[in-house]
């Protein structure tokens, strides 16, 4: 199922680049999904990479529910710390 669903985050980030804007939350929310589902299967280079993207996109973004996606990315930061094994990095994304 997990293979499915990459395929179809990143059919919706295809989609999305031709209807959203770069910074758009539908682009970040999709980065921090494809993070967790890259993460899930145990790839912690794509993980880390779109985990970034959602990230760089966040903070050039304007909107509104700024703090919920976020609190997304840095969760995300989170567990891929504590998966790389920086307990301490992963605490303090956590603590923010």
């Amino acid at each position: 199922r997990l293979t499915q669903a990459l395929k179809y985050y990143e059919k919706s980030l295809q989609n999305y680049s031709y209807t959203c804007s770069p910074n758009s939350p539908k682009v970040i929310a999709t980065h921090y999904n494809l993070g967790l589902a890259y993460l899930a299967i145990g790839n912690k280079e794509l993980a880390t990479e779109h985990q970034a993207k959602a990230k760089g996109r966040l903070i050039n973004s304007s909107h509104t529910n700024k703090s919920l996606l976020e609190a997304m990315t840095d969760s995300l930061k989170a567990k891929l710390d504590t998966a790389l094994g920086n307990y301490v990095c992963a605490f303090k994304n956590l603590e923010r």
